[in-house]
């Protein structure tokens, strides 16, 4: 029989004939937890697929949430990554560029979908 999976492990079940779905939370960028799910064919892909995503997430990576923007992601970096390990006044210089040229024209995108021509129109509209 197997054990119970610890926390922070993830869980793995069958969803319908055909289909196991790997669940996990994590903490997202501004430190909000987020659940989210993968899927395979069988509980052996499932498995797979959340070690993948749980190690990933111990590595730094964070998953990209299809509904998170720009402008969202940007906020949490700024907060997470940059505060600490940059001096106040590159943390300003950052935060102004963000608000002033990035937010306005790309940070509506959803960064799922965001594209390098998005990011090269940006550019040339700064020009």
């Amino acid at each position: 029989m197997a054990g119970k999976r610890g926390n922070g492990e993830g869980t793995v079940r069958q969803r319908k004939p055909g289909l196991w779905e790997g669940r996990y939370t994590y903490h997202d960028a501004t430190g909000k937890l987020q659940r989210r799910s993968v899927y395979g064919a069988t509980q052996k892909e499932a498995t797979e697929k959340l070690r993948a995503a749980l190690r990933a997430i111990d590595q730094g990576d964070t998953p990209i949430i299809d509904r998170q923007t720009v402008a969202q992601f940007l906020a949490g970096w700024l907060a997470n990554n940059a505060r600490p390990a940059v001096r106040p006044k590159t943390y300003d210089s950052y935060a102004q560029v963000i608000r002033l040229y990035i937010a306005p024209t790309i940070g509506e995108l959803r960064l799922a979908r965001l594209q390098p021509q998005h990011v090269q129109a940006m550019l040339n509209g700064m020009r």
